[in-house]
């Protein structure tokens, strides 16, 4: 996907937050999250992903893709807080990119389980370009 395989480009350009824990930045009405090499997300690590990820939507309802293939582990609650309505909002659709045993795990725990207030979809690094055309549906979504 050329958007994601540019992203030194895109980073230049559009980059919104870049900490110890996560990328965020925003391009064609989506915002894009990549979290750090070999991250343990506990709550407060949610918590700053979260803040850092209202960054790039600036109180709009936007569709955000994230990049989780780099997680190494996340707690029990900061999973079930990261799948709240709290932590969702102005998400409006969420494509999540994984790959890797525990991070399947993770994620398909946080769909199944958690049960996120909005669309979630769980796609594979092979797949980034489907999962960034599936959030395009959602961009311009109107509210009901």
């Amino acid at each position: 996907m050329a958007a994601l395989i540019s992203k030194v480009e895109i980073h230049s350009k559009y980059l919104l937050v870049d900490n110890e824990v996560i990328s965020v930045w925003k391009k064609d009405r989506i915002v894009f999250c990549e979290y750090k090499p070999n991250l343990y997300i506990d709550m407060e690590v949610a918590k700053l992903t979260v803040e850092s990820r209202e960054v790039g939507t600036n109180g709009m309802d936007l569709p955000v893709f994230v990049d989780v293939r780099n997680l190494r582990r996340v707690e029990e609650d900061a999973r079930s807080y990261l799948a709240s309505e709290e932590a969702g909002e102005n998400i409006k659709a969420l494509a999540i990119i994984k790959e890797g045993f525990i991070v399947n795990l993770f994620a398909n725990w946080y769909l199944k389980v958690d049960e996120p207030p909005f669309p979630t979809r769980l796609f594979t690094s092979s797949q980034m370009e489907m999962a960034v055309r599936w959030l395009e549906l959602f961009k311009y979504e109107k509210e009901n």
